[in-house]
């Protein structure tokens, strides 16, 4: 017992050590996003969403599926030596894949430069690709005070570049530049104490390193593509099916529902997969402990989804101004697709630690038909934004709960422990909105429920 509390004691710690650096960077995004709305615009933004969706989905297959390996090696040495090979594999396939987006997108329409847009995403293809590969040699050391640091100085940066460059009057080209720099900058900060040498040209240890871990190459490659390209298919479709003005008001309410996200359950997220890894290496079962790490998720959701539920709507308005009605309206149509979200990467990797990467594949195939049906739903049927994404919402949210269910059959968990506080915890949100609207409605604040 003594051994679980003070496991549990070091994850709170190192959790509010990651979160301390998300609360100020979220603090500094949240101060500074009207400004950024207002100045470059709802179809700037809806671009950029558009080139990072891309550059997250490319960089689900630049490093093979390889980059999670590192946490789960036993020795320090195997592990750099997956640290090489993918450092090296990642650079080699970024230029490679960089180039040809570069090549075709001379010939797509932004409303902007195609070369300066092609140039942009090649940057964004290496930098993310980068940026993951040292968060993970960075949280197997745990180095939280230094990735701590990371969320500040991107927020930061991206400020400061993108407030001159607005107030020069760069109001095409400004948003992006400044978000490729705050990129490079935090990248530049974290390869300062990673291993000297990143790049190996020696055909020995890619044997043995694509011998070792074929199982990620063959299942947790195809895995990463599909949960990429589920996040961001929203993102493509809407592009698809509406269009920038559209996007970029969704993208809006995506940036407000995800500082919650972001800092708690990214950092959840973070801490869980470095300790359920150890816990794993050690020989131990990993259920009981994602199970707990779970129910701490539910309760730490609670708030901020209820808020948004409840008053998010009008939080929006008053930082944005009436004429993002649109944004505020989404965000509380997209608020159930949150709450799955954030239980989901609170526990980000447990499939990775028990071995089950099809688990993730298989799922994420199953969630990529369900948006897709469900944002056609909207689009074809009712040709209505917020139908398209309370659909996809759904089938998220049921697939989610399905492949939690398998998670906790193979760790030796009763589902019921899981699906009885998960049930709890919805119903007490919607009867927590249900109430909240209601006495809002009653007082004039607002007018509809």
């Amino acid at each position: 017992m003594k051994l679980k509390l003070s496991s549990l004691s070091e994850s709170i710690k190192n959790v509010g050590k990651i979160s301390t650096g998300t609360v100020l960077g979220q603090i500094i995004s949240i101060i500074t996003l009207p400004l950024f709305t207002r100045m470059y615009g709802p179809v700037v933004i809806g671009n950029w969403a558009l080139f990072m969706s891309i550059a997250i989905i490319v960089r689900s297959i630049s490093d093979l599926g390889l980059t999670n390996a590192i946490m789960m090696e036993d020795s320090e040495e195997a592990a750099e030596k997956i640290y090489k090979v993918v450092t090296t594999i990642s650079l080699i396939l970024s230029i490679i894949i960089g180039l040809s987006v570069y090549t075709e997108m001379l010939s797509w329409d932004f409303g902007l430069n195609s070369l300066f847009a092609a140039i942009m995403l090649t940057l964004l293809i290496f930098t993310t690709q980068q940026i993951q590969i040292c968060y993970t040699w960075l949280n197997r050391r745990k180095q939280y005070d230094l990735l701590m640091k990371n969320p500040i100085i991107n927020n930061l940066a991206v400020t400061i570049i993108a407030l001159t460059l607005g107030i020069l009057g760069f109001y095409e080209y400004g948003y992006y530049l400044a978000m490729v720099m705050g990129q490079i900058i935090t990248l530049m900060h974290m390869r300062r104490y990673l291993p000297k040498e990143d790049i190996s040209i020696r055909f020995n240890i890619y044997q043995e390193v694509f011998k070792r871990h074929n199982r990620f190459i063959i299942y947790q490659m195809p895995s990463n593509i599909l949960l990429q390209l589920k996040g961001q298919f929203p993102t493509l479709l809407i592009n698809i099916f509406f269009n920038a003005t559209i996007l970029g008001y969704y993208t809006i309410a995506m940036r407000v529902l995800g500082m919650p996200i972001t800092f708690l359950a990214n950092s959840l997220g973070k801490v869980f997969f470095q300790k359920a890894s150890e816990i794993k290496r050690k020989g131990d079962q990993v259920g009981e402990f994602t199970l707990r790490c779970l129910k701490k998720s539910m309760k730490l959701s609670l708030i901020p989804i209820i808020s948004m539920l409840c008053v998010g709507d009008i939080g929006m308005i008053l930082l944005f101004g009436d004429d993002f009605i649109v944004s505020a309206n989404l965000l509380r149509v997209m608020t159930l697709y949150g709450f799955f979200l954030f239980l989901s990467m609170s526990v980000n990797g447990i499939a990775i630690v028990i071995d089950k990467q099809n688990y993730l594949m298989i799922s994420g195939i199953f969630q990529l038909v369900g948006i897709y049906l469900g944002m056609w739903l909207g689009v074809e049927v009712f040709n209505n934004i917020y139908i398209s994404v309370l659909s996809l919402g759904i089938c998220f949210s049921i697939v989610q709960v399905v492949y939690f269910c398998f998670i906790f059959r193979i760790t030796n968990v009763k589902i019921h422990k899981y699906l009885k506080p998960l049930t709890m915890q919805f119903v007490l949100i919607l009867l927590a909105y249900a109430l909240g609207r209601s006495i809002l409605l009653s007082l004039g604040i607002i007018d509809t429920l």
